[in-house]
Formats: C-alpha cells, structure tokens, sequence
C-alpha cells in the first residue's frame, strides 16, 4: 500500500466503500479488501506494541488546511488513534458486508476496546475536554464518542460547550471555523445532532476574510481551493491551488 498515514491512509477504506455505495456495486471493495487486511493488521501490531494505541508520530501534518494557530491545535497528540479507532470501525462495516462475519468480530471487538481508550484516556469528565480542550480536539472526540455511544448526554453537552467556545457566536473566533479538510467535514454532523445546522451555514457566508467558502467566492472563485486563505499565503514553498477537492470529500462520519 502506497497510502501510509493517517488521513491519507484512511482512503484505503473511505475510496472503496465510497465508490461500492454510490455505484450499489461491491467489486471494489472485495477487491481491495485482502489490501485492507494487510493493512489494518500492520496498524494493530503498532498499536498493540504501544499500550493499544496507535503511535502519535503518525499523524504526519495534521489536519491539513487548518488557520488555528500552533501544531498542537491543527494535530493534537490523539489524531493518530481518531484515525485508527475511524479504520477498525471502516473494516468491521466492510467485513459485514462481504459476509465475512469472523473477521467483523475481531475488528469489531479491537474498535471498541480503542474507542474506549480514546475516552479513557482523552477525555476529561469534570471540564468536558478531549485532549488539549482545542475545537479539533473536541471534534475528534464527539464524533468517536457519539458513533458508539461512549459519553452521557450531559458530557456530551459539556464537550460541545468546549467547543463552541471556539467557533461559536461568542467564541474565541466569533462564529467562525477554520478547522482543515478532517475537522472540517466532521463538523457538520455535530452541528446536525446538537440542532445548530444554521451556525454551519452563517459560518460559510462571510466574504471579509477567511475562512468561509463565501470569501473564497467573492475572491472570484468557481472552484475549491486548497486553504481557506490561499491567495493570502507567502510561503513560497506552498502549493497554493485554486481547484483541489480536499475540503469536498466525503465525510469520515460512519
């Protein structure tokens, strides 16, 4: 597999499940599946010789795209294992499937031993945070701990309360997200599920400045640009591409 790291290895099971639910047609995906296999067995053999967890050096460069400031907020030290507990959860969905029911309690039964990690050790009941408190974090977190289930209403409510305090109306960043292209689309289901759809639209029809996909518009834009500031980058070493889908792919939300 050329596909090694975290949210770009993470297409070894996106790409194929996509493509077998939007064509109704599993032939890719019983193709790719001895691939994934191999690889999500390499990713348990690292975390099994790490405490369960998959190592955090992992995580390559973090949530790419994102305009928080500082590594720790764009890839907190929890991206590698989001990524492994999303994996486990991907190939127990994709085994059952196929049929492939042994294989679907193996992985089912890693997924929730590393889901429960993820909380126990991340999430911290009194405050409601995940990690270092940052709003990637507490998307991480919510989204894991939602898909199974693993917090109570109230400390979910707490959790989301963390978050807001970042990119709600009177957050840090005044109802604005610049979370990348990972925290991004996982967003939306959150602001789904705690009925608040209309901050996720408010937050994509500022045209003033980034991030928003309506200051990419009214920069004359007709397509999907790499970052949410872009043209506003200097760094020359940057790809600064004006038609790149990463911030239009399909959600990792299962």
């Amino acid at each position: 597999m050329l596909l090694l790291r975290d949210r770009w290895g993470i297409a070894a099971w996106v790409v194929p499940t996509q493509f077998s639910s939007y064509h109704d047609d599993d032939r890719l995906e019983k193709f790719f599946y001895p691939h994934q296999v191999s690889y999500i067995e390499h990713w348990i053999d690292l975390a099994q010789n790490n405490g369960g967890e998959l190592p955090p050096t992992l995580q390559h460069s973090g949530d790419w795209g994102c305009m928080q400031p500082g590594p720790t907020n764009c890839g907190p030290v929890e991206y590698s294992q989001f990524f492994y507990t999303t994996a486990l959860g991907l190939q127990e969905d994709c085994a059952k499937r196929l049929g492939k029911s042994a294989d679907a309690a193996r992985y089912g039964e890693l997924l929730k031993a590393a889901a429960q990690l993820y909380i126990t050790k991340y999430f911290r009941n009194a405050t409601g945070c995940f990690g270092n408190c940052s709003d990637i974090s507490q998307i991480f977190g919510l989204t894991l701990a939602m898909n199974h289930g693993l917090l109570s209403p109230e400390e979910q409510s707490r959790a989301w309360s963390q978050a807001l305090s970042w990119f709600g109306d009177n957050g840090k960043y005044q109802g604005r997200f610049g979370g990348g292209i990972v925290s991004f689309k996982l967003l939306y289901p959150l602001l789904d599920a705690f009925g608040m759809s209309d901050l996720g639209l408010k937050q994509q029809l500022y045209t003033d400045k980034p991030p928003s996909l309506g200051y990419w518009i009214a920069q004359g834009g007709t397509t999907l640009f790499e970052y949410w500031g872009n043209a506003e980058f200097t760094t020359p070493n940057l790809l600064n591409s004006y038609n790149h889908i990463m911030f239009g792919e399909p959600s990792l939300h299962n």
